[in-house]
């Protein structure tokens, strides 16, 4: 590595010499610039500081990644709010639909557990009722067996 030298990504350093990324791994790999990984295995590309681009061109700066709109800033600030009203309003629907669904749904659990207590009594009905056969079924066979004798004997 020369003092000279830039560290530049492999990225950078393709942008620098006016070249792919592809052909700046070939020529890291055929040993035609020097290179290293750093310990989080990043790869750096050593470039003297004074190259020229491919075409002999000095290598020209990024231009930026963000070009501003040329709508001017109230405009911009009036559809701002329009979108934050209607996404306010949006959200008031929603909570409005979700207050509806909780309502319904109380009632769904009420009337369930209104089903719930006549289906109890029911089945309470209908043990009591099988009791009440069992005994008068015990009383009959008493009967039966002879177990009240007539009044005359």
């Amino acid at each position: 590595m020369n003092q000279d030298s830039n560290r530049l990504s492999v990225t950078d350093a393709a942008l620098r010499l006016g070249v792919s990324v592809d052909t700046v791994r070939r020529r890291l790999k055929n040993h035609e610039i020097e290179g290293q990984r750093d310990n989080t295995g990043k790869g750096w590309v050593f470039i003297p500081a004074n190259t020229e681009t491919e075409a002999g061109v000095p290598p020209q700066p990024k231009p930026p990644s963000f070009q501003p709109q040329s709508a001017p800033r109230s405009d911009l600030l009036d559809h701002l709010l329009r979108e934050n009203e209607r996404l306010w309003e949006t959200l008031r629907d929603r909570d409005g639909l979700i207050r509806e669904l909780i309502d319904r749904l109380s009632n769904v659990h009420l009337a369930t557990s209104q089903n719930d207590r006549v289906l109890l009594q029911r089945d309470d009905a209908r043990e009591q009722l099988h009791n009440l056969k069992q005994l008068v079924a015990k009383m009959l066979d008493r009967l039966g067996q002879g177990a009240v004798k007539p009044d005359g004997e």
